[in-house]
């Protein structure tokens, strides 16, 4: 491109950021239709440079969900300039308008099915596009489309090239890029190594924000209620190696997990389970049923022991709390006066799997608070199948999940009974529970 007059002349401003202002405009000769045309604030260099490497990025994605160029140059002064299509509005501004013509659902499939094809196709190539958030989020008129609109992923701004392929770093000493708020907490700290998992946390907020209608806030859940909460809270996991690892997988994700909610209320939950044979993924919206009816006795009883143990295990690794809560439960149903022998079974093997997994992840407090209930419940029923399980797995115990044990089994009143009838003819490799029940 060589310096010269734009041909465009500026009408009105549209929006304006911290790097860039877009405006209406029209072309010098009076041709053609009004366009919206984006240029850098002069009082940044890094503005102009941005600019130009987002002419190169968005110029190379022609994708009907992500917006096009239509034009771009150098002006007299040397600062670049593109033009794109006149929008009718960003999500932002159209959520509530487009809430008179369609349901929530309806508009949030939608939205969710176009952004995430753009959003894909970038990712396809290699890109990162690192600031996606609802005014980013474009309608243009399309008499094609049914609804008369296509929604496009727009401003290149923040896109990371593939790697190998990125030039000098533009943001100096910034450690925050994106929209707080928006953005995965990964992008704090070091902006330039997220990976496009950080897209995917995006769009979840994204998402969470169209479904509430409340502006996410860094560092807290925003969840909807209805059959898109599993899916917002796969995709906006903190960790991001536990989200889909690009806007593709969690598409496919997605899928599986809206098709998987028949489930508006417990009656169906046994056959669901059934269905998968028990093993239910961590991500699994059966497991909502689960947390909803935890004082409802006969379901917690009869149908949750029916999820596998190492599902049960994984789940309880992944939410800490949610699967010690299950566990207390538990544990406090197993006082039913109406219990037979046989019906205690499964739910002391459940406890002891949240109680095996909880030290795993270093969540000795909640341990403690599930034992205490669970040695009670060892005393009063005295099982042999369940405790023969509990004796090969206090063995093995050792270092902080040891000494953990060893204080619940006292503050429960249960060391007597232990010494008696767990500890006899075993051998504990953590001397806490040796010195507790065999000395």
């Amino acid at each position: 491109m060589k310096p010269g007059e734009c041909p465009y002349v500026e009408v009105e401003d549209l929006g304006r950021g911290g790097q860039c202002v877009v405006s209406l405009a029209k072309r010098r000769d009076g041709e053609g239709p009004s366009v919206a045309i984006k240029r850098p604030l002069p009082w940044d260099g890094n503005n102009n440079d941005r600019l130009r490497r987002e002419i190169d990025v968005m110029s190379s994605l022609a994708h009907d969900h992500v917006m096009p160029i239509l034009d771009s140059g150098i002006d007299e002064e040397g600062f670049y300039w593109y033009t794109m299509p006149l929008s009718t509005g960003s999500l932002r501004k159209q959520r509530d308008t487009l809430l008179h013509s369609y349901d929530l659902e309806t508009l949030s499939q939608w939205v969710f099915q176009e952004v995430a094809a753009g959003v894909g196709f970038m990712h396809e190539l290699g890109y990162t596009h690192r600031d996606i958030k609802p005014d980013n989020v474009l309608a243009l008129a399309d008499p094609s489309r049914p609804r008369g609109l296509r929604w496009v992923i727009a401003d290149g701004g923040l896109i990371r090239r593939p790697l190998g392929e990125t030039t000098n770093a533009l943001t100096g000493s910034v450690t925050t890029m994106g929209t707080t708020g928006y953005i995965a907490p990964e992008t704090h700290g070091d902006p330039h190594a997220v990976t496009q998992a950080a897209d995917v946390y995006s769009v979840g907020r994204v998402l969470a924000w169209l479904l509430t209608g409340r502006t996410p806030v860094y560092t807290e859940r925003l969840l909807p209620n209805g059959k898109w909460r599993p899916v917002v809270r796969l995709l906006t996991m903190d960790d991001p190696g536990r989200r889909p690892q690009s806007m593709m997988e969690a598409v496919e994700r997605s899928e599986e997990l809206l098709t998987e909610m028949p489930i508006s209320e417990k009656g169906n939950f046994r056959t669901l389970v059934g269905e998968k044979g028990g093993a239910l993924r961590v991500d699994n919206p059966l497991w909502d049923v689960v947390r909803e009816n935890l004082d409802d006795p006969d379901f917690m009883l009869d149908d949750v022991v029916r999820i596998e143990p190492s599902a049960v295990h994984k789940w309880t690794r992944s939410h800490p709390s949610n699967g010690a809560e299950l566990a207390e439960k538990m544990a406090g149903h197993l006082d039913e006066g109406y219990l037979s022998y046989s019906r205690t079974v499964a739910p002391m093997d459940l406890i002891r799997t949240v109680l095996a997994a909880l030290p795993e992840v270093e969540e000795y407090g909640l341990m403690e608070d599930v034992a205490v209930p669970y040695c009670e419940a060892v005393r009063s029923w005295d099982q042999w199948t369940p405790n023969d399980r509990l004796r090969s797995w206090l063995e093995g115990l050792s270092g902080h999940a040891a000494a953990t044990m060893a204080r619940a089994i006292h503050q429960s009143a249960s060391t007597d009974y232990f010494r008696q009838s767990i500890a006899r003819d075993r051998r504990f490799a953590s001397p806490d529970l040796r010195s507790l029940l065999q000395d």
